[in-house]
């Protein structure tokens, strides 16, 4: 499976009356992808991205296949997918509004090495694809929230560092 961007994820099933979806990017971080959506009824297809699939669910449920397993999120919770990791995605009852990022590789990578303060860090892998963290979740939620209205930059990115670095840790 060729992996793809989200604008491309996005473009393969049209939204309904009522759902919402917004990408923007982030320059300070050499075009980050970010997307605040709201879905009822639209699903995702199977499909996988060159990047990790980070964020948190503000509202509602959703469920989604990766790694081999069917999973749950839900408010308060922080949905992390590997790079090439095929996943879908769809709303429970009721639909579901979330914040995602689509960070790089390399990003992941130099945040990890200015963590640990090693010269290699290696590349961050998430053992677990959904984790409950209501103040990781609520930072992160903040700092893209921050970023999406782009009236404050510095505080999006610095509060999406401090996001980034939790999970990290």
């Amino acid at each position: 499976m060729d992996a793809i961007t989200q604008e491309r994820a996005l473009a393969e099933t049209p939204l309904n009356a009522g759902e919402r979806a917004h990408l923007f990017t982030s320059r300070r971080f050499d075009g980050l992808e970010f997307l605040a959506a709201t879905f009822r009824t639209h699903a995702y297809a199977p499909h996988a991205h060159e990047t990790y699939a980070i964020g948190t669910i503000e509202c509602g449920c959703e469920v989604w296949h990766a790694r081999g397993r069917k999973l749950y999120a839900g408010p308060g919770d922080i949905v992390m997918n590997h790079p090439l990791d095929v996943h879908d995605g769809a709303p429970s009852e009721g639909g579901y509004r979330y914040r995602m990022s689509y960070p790089s590789v390399a990003l992941m990578r130099e945040l990890a090495h200015s963590l640990s303060g090693r010269e290699t860090a290696g590349t961050p892998f998430f053992h677990e694809p959904v984790t409950h963290d209501r103040e990781g979740a609520a930072l992160f939620a903040e700092a893209h929230r921050l970023l999406e209205e782009g009236q404050d930059a510095l505080a999006g990115e610095e509060a999406l560092l401090r996001a980034y670095a939790a999970m990290l840790a």
